[in-house]
């Protein structure tokens, strides 16, 4: 009996001790309702009791708040101890998203100890905000091309922006208007819902159009209304379509430009054909006229329907026949086709290139411009250094014969021809020169030939296309040519004046007498000039002239850019006088500089010292011309230019001809001896003709044969 009695009481024992061991969590709040505005942040409190016997680590999960699809979230609570029968006071945080959809939003936040848990139901209410609800407009733009378009659609959005729905928005437009001319347009649909944060787009037909629709762009007013909840509401934008003129504009390269390759080889070349006009272009296709010898091919000749703006890439490739003579020729025409809207036809014709390599190569082309070196230009490249005006370019070449030591082949009469084409004078005329002709022989392979050219001071900034053609024959009578093309540009400095003439009538007078000095000054710059300043100086002369405010234009060959002054000099005494001559632009930048020098002769010259102005200071040191046709002295004066940082040049390529006077000679014809040494100069010369008489008149001495025996 006691046994039945002890078991019974174990088993309770054991049951009461698990229960008393039990983890429990509790939420005391049943539920949280919160209310707030979209971007807000709300907050209530909670309070979290462990009603278990064991401690534990609390955690929170299930944050998402929903309402149909649209979500947000509770902001997350971190986990934090809680011993049994402690509670904890939590705060409870949610911000609302700024473009909320209004509404209430529920959730059961769930909160776990141990092995148990609790929910808390939340609740969130989002209002709507002061403006919704509210409509975006964005109105759409189209183009009709006359005679060729058909029914033209001009589209509209219209988006929610607000955070509640939209029962309907109805939309209406004026009519499409240009000057008198208008159309009416219908939209489709004319109402619908636009939800929360959903966009519509709304198709607007022009009704009417026809091929004789004036050009022009023509607008219209669209409205969408709907219910903001206290009235109606408008949201506006303005559509447009343009009218326009078909334009069929079939684009491909002027040429097809086959790459440089010798004979019995094959050659391709890559072309786009392109739509660039506003109107669909049919059935492009393409031929050729190319001789069967050069069995070209297209990788694709029927190109179809082009669409405005759209693109197609063609492969040419041709074979270049053993025989085929060398240099640049062209091989026949390649024929673009295509059907216009009103089925006429557009069509280009592209000359077909070859550049065939003969034995002669042009193996390396340096280019000098102005002093400054390009080395190793290549076919077809723009020379890195720009020229100038008065500059001179050099060409270096070095040109070769490939025929090999075992063909042992000569190749003469070659000659070089270098041409810059349009860059010459007013006329824009070609500059032109050629070598001497030469023998390249088999052992020797290479010759240098260097061709120089130089550019007149008045020449227009561009771009100038240069060809350089190499022409030999061989031995055996075949011809072979090579032909390459560079380009050079040409750039002026801003401010660029230069003296291209500073010259006397006499450089020597006699005193008493005078002459007149010819300064001519240039605007070889590509600024117009209206400071520019001239002076004229020598104090013992009695020469201090500043002409100021002179204006020259900067156009080429235009009679304004240049500028002349002719002054009187009177030779009062006997000297030697350096006059200089000094330009400038904006009033005191230095441009040019020169020294013209005078000689004037007295009854006893014999001081041949230099007399006036000291030449050394700011003007530079002197230096001494050429001789000229104007019988004057002329020097320039070395100057360290402004920031125009130009050199004076010349005129017309050509640095001025002037005639330096030796101021060393002395009039011996005024010495005491000159009579005396004038005499027996004349006596040795009567003894050397009478002696040479003598020797004409004397008898020669008889002469006797010589035989020789055997």
């Amino acid at each position: 009996m006691l046994k039945k009695l002890i078991i019974p009481m174990i088993i309770l024992f054991a049951l009461a001790a698990g229960v008393s061991a039990a983890d429990s969590i509790n939420i005391f709040n049943g539920s949280v309702s919160m209310t707030g505005s979209p971007g807000s942040t709300l907050s209530s409190m909670i309070l979290v009791q462990n009603t278990g016997t064991t401690n534990y680590t609390a955690s929170f999960s299930d944050y998402t708040l929903t309402l149909g699809s649209e979500t947000f979230s509770i902001t997350s609570i971190t986990g934090f101890d809680l011993n049994t029968g402690d509670d904890q006071l939590l705060s409870l945080s949610i911000t609302i998203p700024p473009d909320q959809k209004a509404g209430t939003y529920d959730g059961d936040l769930k909160a776990t100890g141990g092995s148990a848990s609790d929910t808390v139901h939340v609740s969130v209410t989002v209002d709507p905000t002061a403006t919704s609800p509210e409509v975006s407009m964005s109105c759409g733009s189209a183009t009709y091309i006359r005679g060729v378009t058909g029914a033209v659609n001009i589209e509209v959005d219209a988006e929610n922006i607000g955070n509640t729905d939209i029962g309907a928005v109805n939309f209406a437009a004026s009519d499409l208007q240009s000057g008198s001319e208008s159309y009416n347009v219908n939209p489709l649909p004319s109402s619908t819902p636009i939800g929360y944060g959903d966009t519509e787009t709304i198709s607007f037909q022009v009704v009417g159009l026809a091929g004789n629709t004036s050009t022009g762009t023509y607008s219209s007013v669209v409205n969408a209304t709907y219910d903001n909840g206290t009235g109606t509401e408008t949201r506006s934008c303005t559509m447009q379509m343009t009218v326009n003129e078909p334009n069929y504009d079939l684009n491909t390269p002027s040429s097809v430009d086959f790459p440089a390759q010798s004979q019995n080889s094959s050659v391709s070349k890559v072309i786009t054909v392109q739509n660039n006009g506003n109107v669909p272009i049919n059935n492009v296709q393409m031929t050729h006229t190319a001789g069967s010898q050069y069995s070209l091919t297209l990788n694709q000749s029927n190109l179809g329907t082009l669409a405005a703006g759209e693109s197609a890439d063609v492969m040419v490739s041709a074979d270049i026949p053993a025989d085929e003579a060398s240099g640049k020729q062209i091989i026949g025409s390649l024929f673009v086709n295509g059907t216009r809207h009103d089925l006429t036809t557009i069509s280009n014709i592209l000359p077909l290139k070859l550049d065939v390599r003969g034995k002669l190569n042009l193996d390396r082309l340096d280019v000098t411009v102005g002093g400054s070196s390009d080395k190793d230009v290549e076919d077809s490249q723009t020379i890195d250094k720009e020229a100038g005006p008065g500059d001179k370019v050099k060409f270096e070449l070095d040109i070769e014969n490939t025929y090999t030591d075992d063909e042992d082949i000569e190749i003469e009469d070659v000659i070089v021809e270098i041409t810059i084409f349009g860059i010459d004078g007013d006329d824009a005329d070609d500059l032109e020169e050629e070598s001497d002709e030469f023998d390249i022989k088999e052992d020797s392979k290479e010759e240098d030939v260097t061709i120089e050219f130089e550019l007149d001071n008045e020449i227009k900034e561009g771009t100038y296309e240069v060809e350089i053609k190499v022409r030999g024959e061989d031995e055996n009578g075949k011809d072979h040519e090579v032909e390459w093309t560079v380009y050079l540009e040409v750039e002026k400095e801003s401010h660029d004046i230069i003296i291209t003439k500073a010259s006397l009538g006499d450089s020597t007078i006699d005193e008493g007498d005078s002459t007149t000095l010819h300064v001519t000054i240039l605007n070889i710059g590509k600024e117009d000039e209206d400071e520019v300043v001239l002076e004229i100086k020598n104090s013992d002369l009695g020469l201090d002239i500043r002409n100021q405010g002179i204006e020259l234009e900067s156009e080429p060959f235009d009679d304004e850019a240049e500028y002349d002054r002719f002054v009187s000099i009177d030779g009062d005494k006997a000297g030697t006088y350096d006059i200089i001559i000094k330009v400038y632009h904006d009033e005191d930048e230095l441009a040019d500089s020169k020294i013209v020098r005078l000689t004037v002769e007295g009854d006893s010259s014999a001081d041949d010292g230099s007399s006036g102005e000291d030449t050394s200071g700011d003007s530079g040191s002197s230096g001494t011309g050429s001789s000229g046709t104007s019988g004057s002295s002329s020097t320039d004066v070395e100057v360290e230019h402004s920031t125009s940082g130009t050199s004076p040049a010349t005129s017309s390529g050509v640095a001025p001809e002037v005639t330096v006077t030796d101021t060393t000679r002395a009039d011996l014809r005024s010495h005491p001896l000159y009579m005396i040494l004038l005499m027996l100069g004349n006596l040795f010369v009567v003894i050397l003709i009478v002696v040479a008489i003598a020797l004409l008149l004397r008898k020669p001495k008889k002469k006797h044969k010589k035989t020789t025996t055997y």
